[in-house]
């Protein structure tokens, strides 16, 4: 499958990076296409393709990652023109409903939204997708793969990778939410106490007993 990218900066480029490096992404199947000859000239040397033409992206791959800002995105999209038609197309375009994006780009393809969050940016990122999409059973299954390739940090490697980090990035841990992979060791460990503890308060309020009224225990 070809793979292509529009915009490589600091979102895209830690997908694009991390699908290289779990073995997502073979580099010779990926094309990059970014305003920034920094940013092209770094996945060229790491064996990607690079085209300077948004139209030519779009006509190489099979699936594109749509990951340039959102106020640039008409421009980049409209150059797209009808190369998407009957392929797919992700994005992570922040605050551009489904219907713009395809007002923008114009053709017809399959489009999925997608939403990674800033940990991405160091590899230990977690990503919303949009469970409207009309991507086929074959895609679904690829991005279900590109999902258990990425690394399974558990406590001891957060623990391990906290200690050597430099100060910054220790306050950024600090400052950040960490998802809780083991739930059942969790629990064991009192990671969860909190959640225990707020569950039981919705489970006694007035609105969970009307739901639980209305659609029995689960």
């Amino acid at each position: 499958m070809k793979v292509g990218f529009l915009g490589a900066g600091a979102m895209g480029g830690a997908i694009l990076s991390g699908a290289i490096k779990a073995g997502v992404f073979d580099a010779k199947d990926v094309y990059v296409s970014d305003v920034s000859t920094a940013i092209t000239d770094k996945y060229k040397d790491m064996g990607c393709n690079i085209v300077t033409d948004n139209k030519e992206l779009g006509e190489k791959v099979d699936i594109l990652l749509s990951c340039v800002k959102p106020q640039y995105a008409a421009k980049a999209l409209a150059q797209l023109g009808d190369t998407l038609d009957g392929k797919a197309m992700i994005s992570i375009m922040a605050g551009l409903t489904t219907d713009t994006i395809r007002e923008m780009t114009g053709g017809k393809f399959r489009l999925l939204r997608l939403m990674p969050n800033t940990p991405a940016l160091v590899g230990m990122g977690a990503f919303a997708l949009d469970s409207g999409t009309d991507f086929t059973d074959e895609e679904k299954e690829f991005l279900k793969f590109a999902a258990t390739r990425h690394i399974v940090f558990t406590y001891a490697k957060i623990a391990d990778y906290y200690a050597h980090a430099n100060k910054e990035m220790q306050e950024l841990m600090e400052k950040s939410a960490l998802v809780i992979i083991d739930f059942d060791d969790a629990l064991a460990n009192g990671y969860v106490s909190l959640s225990n503890r707020i569950l039981n308060i919705v489970r006694n309020s007035k609105e969970y007993e009307e739901k639980l009224e209305k659609y029995g225990e689960k």
